[in-house]
């Protein structure tokens, strides 16, 4: 309790002392806290942080400037994705033991600011670069030095791909064969309208259900919409994975592409004449099939084994199910020349890398501490 013999000026003396007390705690403390809550206390300069390393507005304009022809939807997002991703795939480099000397980096330099008539250095575009993109010199090193470690990361990943003889002769007979085939396709919206009535969740198996999900839910009718939609969604994986089964086994019995189609239900067509390996062109006007097929991973194994007139096995593809069966096949014969070779060969290290690196960027994101702070709107 007060004592209320107290001095009017002392109580307000204290009180002074803790109110000034509290400031100093929000002002030393409070950031960790706010950004504890989601980070808004944050620089409004620094549009990211990754582990800890922050990406400042200046950074992000430079690096967009790569996307400024691109006009999609969410871009400014994209772009920032992409960034942190090249700086996790940095940072890992740098893990790595990865560095440099200057004399790689100037050489690098040297190679990017090059006379294309003398081959030499262009002093003069380096200068305008810098100045059109408002870099100090400092900071342009700084930018190419963490770029050269990531070149040569990329390199070291890249040393470890084992690309064989058999690798680029089959991609050629791939890249100069000719291919069509025929198809039976149905939506998967279309799909589960044809099996509701199977799918269908009885009140008694609802109940049953609801009734081990009490202690996750309070609510009643959260518990049976949730409990609903997860038994129907089952029923419905259940019912697919059977289809999938039985077409699957038709096609390891050899069983015709029509009594697959048949017993899909779906539309049939034909594709126009393709590459393996390249995009399905479109046939017809409005027709979505014909660019999902290529989506599914065993497209191009389907059209090389699969026998004419036989079924494939069974495509899963975003938008729905379907079987194929060839109506022509034509691969390359011979050997490619070696400019083919090389190209080919170069195209291939680039999918194999890209494949790698996006596996790594993956796994460094869940590992990472990553905050966004770009606005958009």
């Amino acid at each position: 309790m007060f004592n209320t013999k107290l001095p009017l000026q002392k109580i307000f003396a204290y009180f002074f002392i803790g109110f000034i007390s509290f400031l100093l705690i929000i002002f030393f403390v409070g950031t960790d806290i706010i950004s504890s809550f989601g980070g808004r206390s944050v620089d409004p300069n620094v549009v990211a942080v990754v582990n800890g390393q922050k990406i400042n507005r200046v950074d992000y304009f430079r690096y967009s400037q790569r996307f400024r022809e691109q006009d999609i939807q969410g871009k400014e997002m994209m772009i920032l994705d992409n960034l942190i991703a090249e700086i996790l795939f940095y940072q890992r480099a740098k893990q790595m033991g990865i560095e440099p000397t200057e004399g790689r980096v100037m050489r690098f330099i040297r190679g990017y600011f090059k006379d294309k008539n003398t081959g030499t250095f262009d002093e003069e575009t380096f200068k305008d670069y810098l100045q059109k993109t408002r870099t100090s010199i400092a900071d342009f090193y700084r930018n190419t030095y963490k770029e050269v470690v990531s070149d040569e990361f990329r390199r070291l990943i890249q040393m470890g791909f084992a690309l064989t003889q058999s690798d680029i002769r089959t991609e050629y007979a791939f890249l100069q064969s000719n291919c069509q085939v025929q198809y039976a396709f149905i939506d998967m919206e279309e799909y589960r309208k044809r099996v509701s009535a199977s799918v269908t969740v009885t009140e008694q198996e609802l109940k049953a259900a609801m009734e081990k999900n009490r202690e996750r839910f309070s609510d009643e009718a959260t518990n049976r919409r949730v409990t609903k939609e997860k038994l129907e969604e089952e029923k419905f994986s259940a019912t697919a994975s059977s289809l999938l089964e039985k077409i699957n086994a038709m096609a390891k019995k050899g069983e015709s592409f029509a009594q697959a189609a048949a017993l899909l239900g779906a539309r049939t067509g034909v594709t126009p004449v393709f590459t393996l390996g390249e995009p399905v062109k479109q046939g017809t006007a409005g027709d979505p099939v014909l660019t999902q097929l290529e989506k599914a991973p065993n497209f191009i194994d389907e059209c090389i084994f699969t026998a004419p007139q036989k079924t494939s096995r069974v495509l899963v593809t975003p938008g729905g199910i379907a079987v194929i069966t060839p109506l022509q096949l034509q691969l390359a014969a011979g050997e490619p020349s070696d400019s083919d070779y090389n190209r080919i060969s170069d195209r291939l290290s680039r999918v194999i890398f890209d494949s790698a690196y996006n596996r790594m960027i993956g796994s460094l994101r869940e590992e990472a501490k990553i905050v966004k702070k770009l606005k958009t709107d």
